[in-house]
């Protein structure tokens, strides 16, 4: 066969694979691009049941400080009172005898508790509240012995309180961090999402974290973020700044831009350390030998 022709019929089958794959491509990159269009239409249906019960951001939100909670030994304390302890507090929402969800929220966070390096009672404070007013307050007794008992870190039983209330009282509680929730009167059951709450000393929501499964992590750069750096070394405000918080993904990522940032200060530093180790070895009358190799 003449050359000429084999190489064309190698061209051909190079243009037939690699057309191929450009055409698969286009075809995956069209369909991400009308999916973000609204061109295609995604299934986006929520089941009845679940509607309503979602968590909304409420990021910013003060809460009410006169809310009225009653803790396991039938006293009642004002909100006010359980965040004035000058650091950040952790709350849940749900109730103590759910079937499923409630404890794997709880137990979600005390996985992530575990390897957090923070104590709870000194470095910050947890609060649960059940969203059932038919709840007493022996069963919240129960609950808060329990977990106390798995808790590896703690200091006094205030690290981890856990109360119960009136409807009208948790109702404002849920609807100021955006915990919607509903009774459903077929399962005898509360419909809710599964989230936790992050608040800062004086009140105010700081941070959700989203699902039954919250990272060490997550947990630490939350508390950080709420304790508006009094919670924390250097190194964890420095990893605060480099992280940011990805509602979409719901879990902190690193930002690309601040970690370019804290890079250029870096190299700023070392270059201006080398710039004054020179000048010192030149007014001294030694030569920068080390110096002279680095650069």
């Amino acid at each position: 066969m003449p050359q000429r022709n084999k190489t064309l019929l190698s061209l051909r089958a190079f243009v037939a694979v690699n057309a191929t794959k450009w055409c698969l491509l286009c075809i995956a990159v069209g369909i991400v691009f009308c999916l973000r269009m609204g061109f295609v239409a995604a299934d986006d249906n929520i089941p009845a049941e679940l509607e309503g019960i979602q968590i909304d951001n409420k990021i910013g939100t003060w809460l009410p400080k006169d809310i009225r909670l009653i803790d396991i030994n039938q006293q009642e304390v004002s909100l006010e009172q359980l965040l004035n302890t000058a650091k950040p507090t952790i709350l849940t929402l749900g109730y103590y005898e759910c079937p499923m969800l409630c404890s794997l929220v709880l137990n979600g966070l005390l996985n992530g508790l575990r390897g957090l390096g923070f104590t709870a009672g000194q470095d910050f404070n947890i609060i649960s509240v059940t969203i059932n007013p038919n709840e007493g307050v022996a069963l919240a007794a129960q609950k808060q012995k329990n977990y106390l008992h798995e808790l590896d870190r703690y200091q006094g039983e205030r690290a981890w309180q856990f109360f119960v209330g009136t409807q009208a009282q948790v109702s404002l509680l849920a609807k100021a961090v955006g915990f919607n929730y509903r009774y459903d009167e077929k399962t005898k059951q509360y419909a809710h999402a599964a989230g936790i709450f992050v608040l800062t000393k004086e009140g105010r929501l700081s941070r959700t974290l989203y699902g039954i499964d919250y990272p060490a992590k997550d947990l630490r750069l939350a508390l950080i973020e709420a304790g508006q750096g009094k919670l924390g070394s250097v190194v964890d405000r420095l990893l605060l700044f480099c992280y940011h918080y990805d509602p979409q993904g719901r879990k902190y990522v690193l930002y690309a831009m601040n970690l370019m940032r804290v890079a250029g200060v870096l190299t700023v530093v070392f270059l201006a350390s080398i710039v004054i180790y020179w000048f010192k070895q030149e007014k001294r009358g030694k030569k920068p030998s080390k110096l002279n190799a680095l650069i």
